[in-house]
């Protein structure tokens, strides 16, 4: 029996957005957007009109996208900010931010309090012999240092240097093994450190007849390890970056070609995402190319989620000029291809679309930012932040969730349910008579003959559909196990909640989320026992406890 039942929709996260910030005046190129307590601060590199000095501006958003305030540090010290090398924003762990860029040949670096007021600034020049020429991507670390990836000139030619800085900007140490990475021409593109504290960099190796693209790596005091070139003999276009797996192994990803792409003709050469796989000795386990085709581009940020899902970020040429479209392409966790989707802010024509970064935030759903070149007949190279927030597949609007079971029934007391499409990820079923389970295709058998109404609850993102199916039992006897366990008060609750036993309990008591992730758990309950949901988000919660499970809402 196919079953195409009625249901109700709800959603219980924040909405998708599309939004440019700024004004017709101010230049702004939008690096990133990170959670920095409650809501995400979108950092963007400005241009002060009034002062012709740049600075950086952080401006804390909303959760439907709304900007809520904009705090500017302008760096007046530093006249000739070199946007070509427009640094790296991060939060730290303190609750506040750091900024690394490049002003007239040397590092700059600004730190910021959780109140995202400027703490300090500083340029650096020389590091020991070192001539610093810039400094592009840096990583917040628990105790409060940073490790920041940049250029220095040794012997008259620039190198990838790394080096450590305290809270207040003083250098820690700094990368002096230069010998193996000899002639790096640009980057260092990514910076990305493992679990042990390796440190990864990618750049570009370039001799007189050649330009190889490579990821190097250094220990915690930045003692080079090891490099390793990628791509083979392909010609290449593209940032390439890094990223360190949770099994500590390393993946690297860029846009290849097998020839030379003219951006300003449509079907010149056309390139693939390539990505590297290595393990932390440096010993390449596979490449792999994903996705389909592409004109000429680059790949802007590459994430792993907690499922060991990958998601990378880009942008392409779509034809004639500077119109260029931006991209979200998924892995599975076997990296093999999963999806792929487009962005462009549609508010204007001949519009440069780039993405730089993405942020996967509490609730599974993507913040994407980066900038918008505004029609040049109308703006003149105007710039303006860009930010899109989707839904935990990169979708702006979620597909038809609609459910559609095959309903069978295999004798008096029991049935079996199989969802036929895959829209949803997860559902959950609650029969009625004190037991669950989750999954796409179930059987149960009622020990009881009664009426019931089994509840689904099938999960997209940040949507739920909920539906009732009646089901009428007849058995031989009309024993009930339907006896609750345990109680659980206030159900719903805005804080803590209480679960109760009718005696003393061996059984240990569970608490997870609906993706099976265990928030709270203790061997041996008391009879009343409080659970702490006063901090946990808004949603649905499984409370299990021997055989028996309840459901607790968290308003």
């Amino acid at each position: 029996m196919l079953l195409l039942l009625a249901a109700s929709l709800s959603g219980f996260g924040q909405p998708t957005y599309n939004n440019l910030y700024g004004d017709e005046v101010t230049t702004r190129i939008s690096n990133s957007t990170r959670l920095i307590g409650d809501n995400p601060v979108l950092f963007s590199l400005v241009y002060d009109e009034e002062t012709g000095f740049y600075g950086t501006e952080l401006m804390r958003l909303s959760q439907d996208g709304e900007a809520i305030s904009a705090d500017t540090t302008v760096f007046s010290c530093c006249p000739f900010i070199f946007i070509g090398h427009t640094g790296s924003y991060e939060s730290t762990t303190d609750g506040g931010a750091i900024w690394t860029g490049t002003s007239s040949a040397m590092g700059l670096v600004a730190r910021f309090d959780e109140n995202l007021d400027t703490l300090w600034t500083q340029i650096y020049d020389d590091i020991g012999v070192y001539p610093i020429d810039a400094f592009d991507q840096v990583v917040a670390l628990d105790n409060g240092h940073s490790i920041i990836a940049g250029r220095a000139f040794v012997d008259f030619a620039p190198r990838t240097c790394v080096l450590e800085i305290d809270e207040t900007g003083q250098v820690e140490w700094i990368s002096d093994d230069f010998v193996d990475i000899n002639g790096m021409y640009e980057g260092p593109f990514d910076l990305e450190l493992d679990a042990n504290g390796k440190v990864y960099v990618t750049g570009l190796r370039y001799s007189a007849d050649e330009s190889v693209p490579y990821v190097a790596c250094y220990d915690q005091t930045g003692n080079f390890l090891w490099d390793a070139e990628l791509g083979g003999d392909q010609f290449f276009s593209s940032l390439i970056k890094v990223l360190t797996l949770n099994d500590n192994s390393v993946l690297t990803c860029y846009l290849h070609a097998d020839s030379l792409i003219n951006p300003n003709v449509v079907d010149s050469s056309i390139g693939e995402i390539r990505y590297s796989h290595f393990d932390s000795e440096g010993n390449l386990l596979s490449e792999f190319e994903r996705g389909a085709t592409k004109y000429f581009g680059v790949v802007r940020d590459l994430v792993q989620q907690d499922d060991g899902s990958i998601l990378a970020v880009g942008n392409e040429w779509t034809g004639i000029g500077a119109y260029t479209t931006s991209w979200l392409q998924k892995l599975d966790s076997s990296y093999e291809f999963q999806s792929e989707n487009s962005y462009e802010y549609m508010g204007c024509n001949f519009c440069t679309n780039q993405l730089n970064s993405i942020t996967i935030e509490p609730d599974g759903s993507y913040l994407l930012s980066g900038y918008v070149l505004l029609d040049t007949l109308q703006y003149d190279f105007l710039q303006q932040s860009w930010v899109v927030k989707t839904d935990c597949e990169g979708r702006m609007e979620p597909p038809p969730l609609e459910l559609d079971l095959e309903f069978a029934i295999i004798n008096d007391s029991t049935f079996s349910i199989a969802a036929n499409e895959n829209v949803f990820h997860e559902y959950y079923w609650d029969f009625d008579d004190g037991t669950t389970t989750w999954g796409d295709s179930v059987a149960h058998a009622f020990d009881s003959t009664g009426w019931y109404d089994i509840h689904l609850t099938a999960y997209y993102c940040n949507y739920q559909v909920d539906s009732i199916i009646p089901f009428t039992a007849t058995v031989g006897t009309n024993e009930s196990s339907h006896v609750p366990a345990f109680k659980l008060y206030p159900n719903p609750t805005s804080g803590n909640s209480t679960v109760v036993f009718p005696s003393a309990t061996t059984h240990p008591l569970r608490v997870t989320d609906l993706h099976g992730r265990t928030l709270y758990y203790t061997k041996r309950p008391e009879q009343s026992h409080s659970i702490p949901s006063a901090s946990w988000l808004p949603g649905m919660y499984i409370v299990t406890s021997g055989a028996w499970s309840e459901k607790l809402i968290r308003n």
